[in-house]
């Protein structure tokens, strides 16, 4: 009986033992889980921000992507306003069903002691609607306005 006792005690001591050691027991993973959280909050908020630059920046273009193609009857077409249109360079280039718009704008600014001259450029790159015809694509750049467009193309039936 006595044994019994004994192995009780020695049971619930070393089970309290090991509670105690779990409780203090160091969680690396616990420790990578929050450094994982604090940086996804510091990546998130630095997008944030730098959206709101790209926002505010009169030189920054407005990102393009394929929902600013109005969709008509037999074409898509894609507009794009272009700011400071006298001093931007434009150029649209289609490879393998992928729009490249790139723009440089130039501006100089006249100083007390010579010039200021700021060159910025963008490019972005989009996917064409699936069912554009990318071989008639038209383009015309006039007053700041970029137009694009493909007409659709026909899909032959077989009866």
């Amino acid at each position: 009986m006595y044994r019994k006792i004994i192995m009780m005690a020695i049971i619930s001591s070393s089970t309290t033992f090991a509670l105690d050691m779990q409780r203090n027991f160091y969680d690396g993973a616990e420790e990578i889980e929050a450094m994982n959280a604090s940086m996804n909050r510091a990546i998130k908020e630095h997008r944030r921000a730098e959206d709101i630059a790209i926002k505010n920046d009169p030189l920054s273009p407005k990102l393009i992507t394929l929902d600013d193609f109005k969709e008509t009857k037999d074409s898509y077409i894609l507009e794009q306003n272009i700011e400071d249109a006298n001093q931007t360079k434009v150029d649209v280039k289609l490879n393998n069903r992928e729009l490249t718009i790139s723009t440089e704008t130039t501006k100089i600014e006249k100083r007390e002691f010579g010039e200021s001259k700021t060159i910025s450029s963008s490019s972005h790159t989009l996917s064409i609607p699936e069912n554009a015809d990318e071989g008639k694509m038209n383009k015309s750049y006039s007053n700041g306005l970029l137009k694009i467009t493909f007409p659709k193309r026909v899909l032959k039936r077989w009866h």
